[in-house]
């Protein structure tokens, strides 16, 4: 079944070439979603029977205070986006798949942060119309399979009316120990390019740019008994190129009463690492199980974080009904040029205040229903999945003491719906 926060991790990439890139990058907000990781070991064959699925999501951001925006509409970003996902087998050692991804956006961006009145807190000026923006993304993927090993493979292009990416990447698995322990890799690559469609109206906006990024990933499952698996591993991205937000400004606050605004801008090279651990164990006597992840994530921008995953997988009905409650913590520290504005200008060039690189904490709760159809119809596989979560930020949740709160941060609203079938 397609879950909607893996598929989009290429959205969520997007998010810094500008505000127009998904706002789903806030599902894991900020660096810690740059980086994937190793996902659990598949299976030693390729799939039996086709499969297609479909996903629908809704995401909602709370608008921004009123007394806490300088200008602009209050009103965030919504977000419908619709996944299809096809699966077949090829041969008798291969497999194929083919995904595509169309998402609409609408709603208010955060621009710049100015000074708050005395109570220190900062003010959020908003984009002063609606962003009505559509996207789309195709992947094609496949697999090879020896007695005890997997290859793969993907390729993609995502595109939108001021950018397109091409993306493509190899993966591969390896099991002994009589399949107790896997070990599996991974490398990925992307070409993105940028234009600003309003860019003549503004001076500080480029009026076209590129970059591009290198991913590796290396990680280890072991079975540790009939109930308990562990698997870990790490992941670095290496990015250069145009990593600013040609949409966004900074405050320099050094002339009177209105200050200035400067171009968002951001080194041109970024090296991410990213270390997790994923910890399932069965409880027999509940019919149930425990997922529990955590992961470590730190850039040479100077921003590290702290991510703690926890699941309930529970089973009814002889596995007919499985409910999944959810709950996730996350802590960043902050980009060594981020400020919510300035005194003055930096001697590096570098200013940015964009609240995904703000120090910050958020707590995500969460549920999710899923049952097979097939036991209602009598035939086929079929199976249907009901999730939604509530994801709150505050400076109050963060692991060290914050200055001044980025006004920018998101609270949210997120559902969806998936389905998919086999024959």
């Amino acid at each position: 079944m397609i879950d909607p926060r893996n598929n989009n991790r290429r959205a969520r990439r997007m998010m810094n070439r500008g505000k127009k890139r998904s706002v789903l990058a806030s599902l894991s907000s900020a660096a810690a979603a740059l980086l994937g990781h190793p996902g659990a070991a598949l299976a030693d064959s390729p799939i039996e029977k086709a499969n297609a699925a479909y996903a629908y999501s809704f995401y909602s951001e709370d608008s921004v205070k009123r007394s806490r925006t300088q200008s602009g509409d209050r009103a965030r970003y919504e977000i419908e986006t619709h996944q299809f996902t096809f699966e077949t087998p090829v041969t008798d050692r291969s497999d194929a798949a083919f995904d595509f991804i169309y998402e609409s956006m609408s709603g208010a961006s955060p621009w710049w942060v100015v000074p708050g009145d005395d109570d220190g807190e900062a003010l959020q000026a908003m984009s002063g119309a609606t962003i009505s923006e559509k996207r789309y993304d195709g992947t094609l993927r496949g697999n090879y399979y020896f007695d005890n090993a997997r290859v793969g493979g993907h390729f993609g292009a995502s595109g939108e009316k001021d950018y397109l990416a091409f993306y493509a990447g190899a993966n591969g698995e390896t099991h002994f120990n009589e399949k107790n322990t896997t070990l599996s890799g991974g490398l990925g690559f992307s070409i993105d390019e940028i234009k600003p469609t309003d860019a003549k109206l503004f001076g500080t906006r480029v009026n076209k740019d590129d970059k591009q990024s290198v991913t590796l990933n290396t990680g280890i499952s072991q079975i540790i008994d009939r109930a308990t698996t562990f698997q870990t591993g790490v992941a670095y991205k290496y990015s250069t190129g145009f990593l600013s937000d040609p949409y966004k400004l900074a405050l320099i606050d050094d002339v009177p009463i209105t200050g200035r605004t400067v171009a968002d801008s951001r080194p041109d090279e970024r090296h991410q690492v990213s270390w997790f651990a994923q910890l399932r164990r069965h409880v027999e006597s509940l019919n149930a199980s425990v997922h529990l992840d955590y992961r470590f994530y730190y850039d040479d921008w100077k921003l590290n974080s702290h991510t703690i995953d926890l699941r309930w997988y529970q089973n009814f009905f002889d596995d007919l009904v499985q409910v999944i409650p959810s709950f996730r913590y996350y802590s960043q520290s902050q980009a060594f040029f981020y400020e919510p504005y300035y005194a003055s200008e930096r001697s590096d060039g570098y200013h940015s205040s964009d609240y995904r690189l703000s120090p910050y904490g958020s707590l995500t709760f969460g549920a999710r229903l899923q049952t097979r159809l097939s036991e209602l119809f009598g035939r086929g596989d079929l199976r249907l999945g009901l999730n939604y979560e509530r994801h709150i930020a505050d400076d109050d949740f963060a692991l060290s003491k914050v200055k001044v709160r980025n006004p920018g941060l998101v609270d949210y609203h997120f559902v969806y719906a998936t389905f998919d079938g086999r024959w």
